[in-house]
């Protein structure tokens, strides 16, 4: 009957598209952690996903071209409503050869001549780091810019240079090793939607999820 594929239909919350978007450094825990519950809980949505900095996905969830966005803390719009996720540590990320590697904690001074290899998508990253170099002091010796962390990734593992990325992203890697920094460096998550704007299906069931999971983090 029609009424039962109904129901399901909706159980299964149809078809139905997700338009997601996410900063280059948004592969970390909380987030991969919410896409696999969603994508487990709703397999008939698919997602959409647009890769940009937080000010522009920002501007784009104003304008309706995106249902959410995982976004970092710092620049907040008026406009959004914001959840907060697990906070993120900054860690350096080098190769298992480096002489780093024998460290538990890295000062920053300790790594300011040391050719550096950082994240150019992201300015407000950029940001955040140019402000803890500048309160000590530091001028740190960028050599390159990607806007691809596995590229990135990859450069450190032949050892021309060091990072300094969220933790998760170079802990999965087998050729990487991370090192403290003390004192810690942290970057906030957040899930940002537009306030007066009513979501679609797909998008209700994501925030639903995400409010659940933030519930656990408060």
């Amino acid at each position: 009957s029609n009424t039962l594929e109904e129901i399901n239909a909706l159980k299964n919350l149809g078809t139905g598209t997700l338009n997601l978007g996410l900063t280059p450094l948004g592969g970390i825990a909380p987030n991969i952690l919410l896409l696999k519950e969603f994508m487990e809980s709703y397999p008939n949505i698919k997602i959409s996903v647009r890769e940009a900095a937080t000010e522009q996905l920002q501007k784009f969830l104003i304008e309706d071209k995106l249902d959410v966005a995982f976004v970092f803390a710092g620049k907040e719009k008026s406009a959004l409503s914001y959840l907060k996720l697990a906070r993120q540590e900054l860690v350096i990320c080098c190769s298992r050869r480096h002489r780093f590697r024998r460290h538990n904690l890295l000062r920053l001074e300790e790594i300011k001549d040391e050719p550096l290899i950082l994240p150019n998508s992201s300015s407000f990253f950029k940001e955040l780091l140019w402000k803890v170099f500048a309160e000590f002091k530091i001028s740190p010796n960028v050599v390159a810019e990607f806007s691809h962390v596995q590229t990135i990734k990859s450069l450190i593992a032949t050892g021309v240079g060091i990072s300094i990325l969220p933790e998760e992203l170079c802990e999965q890697d087998e050729s990487l090793t991370t090192v403290a920094l003390e004192p810690p460096i942290y970057l906030y998550p957040l899930l940002a939607y537009k306030k007066n704007r009513h979501p679609s299906h797909a998008a209700e069931a994501f925030l639903e999820l995400s409010r659940k999971g933030a519930d656990k983090n408060a």
